[in-house]
């Protein structure tokens, strides 16, 4: 009598190696992920995207009402500014919550408990960009940590962290450059700057 039936036999390796492949690329994204220092913290989306082309100059409003966050954030434009790229920032002081309004970049401060309820736990900023269907921003909101107990320097690294996520960029796998998840310097690496110019154009110089 023939069995018309497949034998279990038969398919017992196919599902050993999907298995093993599946275990090994959760391996692989856990390892990447991994938080082995203090994180920055992460994005929602928008990396990659860049601001439209008729909007060359953006706003930063600081609303953390802190003078040295603000400093932090003047640190942040200056940094990105000598990158080459296009885009010209205009640094203003406000008051109030944070708002998504057009061809804005703001600051606001929260706490740690706060930015871990939209991001994960040790967290210290957040970037919250609004992001039209054709992949160009329109907005975005910068939370920074209030209550994280840190030095003017990694307020710079947090500050300078979350407006290059609004600017496009993503995690940098160099840990020296600014970008890398738990950002490793004040400053971004050659590749951030070559990325940055990539998304948002080159400044035109006379």
């Amino acid at each position: 009598m023939v069995n018309l039936r497949p034998s279990e036999d038969h398919y017992l390796p196919q599902v050993l190696i999907s298995l093993i492949a599946i275990l090994l690329a959760l391996g692989i994204f856990v390892a990447v992920t991994a938080k082995n220092g203090r994180p920055i913290g992460i994005y929602n989306s928008g990396i990659g995207d860049r601001w439209p082309v008729e909007h060359r100059t953006l706003t930063i409003v600081d609303r953390t009402g802190n003078l040295r966050w603000h400093q932090a954030v003047l640190d942040a434009v200056a940094t990105w500014e000598a990158g080459g790229s296009a885009l010209r920032f205009v640094v203003e002081t406000g008051v109030g919550a944070c708002d998504q309004s057009p061809y804005h970049i703001e600051y606001c401060q929260a706490t740690t408990a706060q930015i871990a309820r939209q991001g994960s736990d040790g967290d210290q900023g957040l970037f919250e960009p609004d992001v039209a269907n054709n992949n160009e921003y329109r907005s975005a909101i910068l939370l920074v940590c209030s209550d994280c107990g840190i030095d003017q320097n990694r307020r710079i690294i947090i500050a300078t962290h979350e407006l290059g996520h609004a600017l496009g960029l993503a995690h940098s796998p160099d840990p020296s450059s600014v970008m890398y998840f738990s950002g490793g310097s004040t400053q971004p690496d050659a590749r951030d700057y070559q990325i940055l110019r990539q998304l948002e154009g080159t400044a035109i110089t006379s």
